[in-house]
């Protein structure tokens, strides 16, 4: 049975949908939260003064904020725990002195502060939490070289431990440039140093093969390196960007890694296997704009942070381009996971000119194309927004519901003007995309043949 509806319907309604980003900014003394299916600002959450840090726990229940200045008698710095069902701040931990980078372990147990100074004293160190009860359980010292740097960045390996502390020198060589922790006792293991002035910006793969540092040499006066430190030899190798790199991010799939950098400002697409930069985005308006970046957990979306615009920039991971900007608060720093989990789009099977293959496709055609997206046991074509749904670009011009593949699962098959379809001669694939009734985005792709 086919049944053909006519092209003429409501617009669906939206729910705000997971994941959503959380962006500190550091002179607005809030934290503004941006829902990633709409890319925009929901509402703002009022914290302690000159927020900096933020990380998302892994289930996406909470979010942990660092703040320079302390809540408290005396020289603490905060780190203030939101829940994200509501929205609000629901504790204020002390923690030590200048909280700058935070990071949650995998199983969200345990969050780790970077105190870039030492707890009423000139000796720096990291604070260890216990989520469950929101207390610092340990206090890790972490010494260098005299008066040069302190920990201002922490993330941890995908297996849980050990733990990185990143080591940031204003005036010289940083030494060491990584302290290595073991995430089971609290204990330090061993020291990196790498041949960095200023290192910052922190990255595990997501095999947990090599942890990358990049060099913040704001003063561009020597090369701005990227430090890739074999995590278990501890070896390391160098790549240059252009600018100062700041916030690094690495897609979920290991093949590329995102560095964030000032003058230029950009987003530089790294390819892992060479190390070699692969494409360059323009991000920001104003001098040292970039600086902490977060991808969503498909890897479909890069959140860019611009400090001194006070916008967040939306890059798609597939084009390499800029598809949103969206106004936040003064001093977006986003310093960070600050991407909560959850997927953005949602994968549909489709299948081009159902029962024939190859799917070749004539642009001179004055017909239309045939596009079904596939129902099975586990995704209904009924949750389809059919008036959003779009393949190549263009936009269907009837749409009916039937059983294309006879797998007793109702399809739903679009159809689009051949001359409309913004493929070229060299095309070998073509992706739909839409929303469901609740406003989460779909997207599928098939193989295409074009033909003289």
């Amino acid at each position: 049975m086919c049944v053909t509806l006519l092209l003429a319907f409501l617009p669906p309604t939206r729910a705000n949908a997971a994941p959503f980003a959380y962006i500190t900014n550091y002179s607005g003394s809030t934290v503004s939260v941006l829902d990633v299916a709409t890319n925009t600002v929901i509402t703002k959450i009022p914290v302690t003064a000159q927020p900096y840090g933020v990380a998302v726990s892994p289930n996406g229940t909470r979010a942990y904020v660092t703040s320079d200045h302390d809540a408290f008698p005396g020289d603490a710095g905060i780190l203030s725990v939101i829940d994200t069902a509501t929205n609000t701040v629901i504790q204020r931990v002390r923690v030590g002195v200048a909280p700058v980078g935070v990071a949650v372990n995998p199983a969200g147990t345990r969050v780790y502060v970077a105190n870039s100074v030492g707890q009423y004293s000139a000796l720096r160190s990291m604070s260890v939490i216990d989520t469950a009860t929101n207390t610092v359980v340990d206090t890790v010292e972490l010494q260098g070289a005299p008066d040069v740097g302190s920990p201002q960045n922490v993330v941890v390996h995908p297996a849980g431990t050990p733990v990185y502390a990143i080591n940031h020198s204003l005036f010289g060589p940083a030494s060491p440039s990584v302290w290595v922790i073991d995430a089971t006792n609290n204990q330090i293991t061993g020291t990196i140093t790498a041949t960095l002035n200023r290192p910052f910006g922190a990255a595990v793969h997501p095999s947990g093969a090599f942890l990358y540092v990049a060099d913040n040499n704001a003063d561009q006066s020597e090369s701005n390196l990227v430090a890739v430190i074999n995590t278990t030899s501890h070896s390391i190798t160098y790549f240059s960007v252009s600018g100062a790199p700041r916030g690094v991010a690495v897609h979920p799939d290991g093949t590329r890694l995102y560095v964030a950098t000032a003058n230029p400002n950009t987003v530089q697409v790294i390819d892992t296997q060479a190390n070699t930069v692969t494409h360059t985005i323009s991000v920001g308006t104003q001098p040292f704009d970039p600086s902490g970046v977060a991808l969503t957990q498909d890897g479909r979306r890069l959140y860019v942070a611009n400090s001194v615009s006070s916008t967040v920039a939306v890059i798609d991971t597939v084009t390499n381009s800029v598809v949103a900007t969206v106004p936040v608060e003064g001093g977006a720093i986003a310093f960070g996971r600050f991407v909560g989990p959850g997927q953005l789009f949602t994968s549909v099977s489709i299948d081009i000119k159902p029962g024939s293959f190859p799917n070749s496709i004539n642009l001179k055609s004055k017909g239309t194309v045939a596009v079904a997206i596939l129902g099975t046991s586990s995704f209904d074509v009924d949750d389809v927004a059919v008036d959003t749904v779009e393949f190549a670009g263009a936009a269907p011009v009837r749409v009916s519901f039937e059983d294309v593949n006879l797998d007793g699962h109702v399809d739903l098959v679009f159809h689009f003007q051949t001359q409309d379809l913004q493929l070229t001669s060299i095309s070998t694939e073509a992706t739909l995309t839409g929303e469901t009734t609740g406003g989460t985005p779909i997207t599928g792709t098939d193989s295409v043949r074009v033909v003289p």
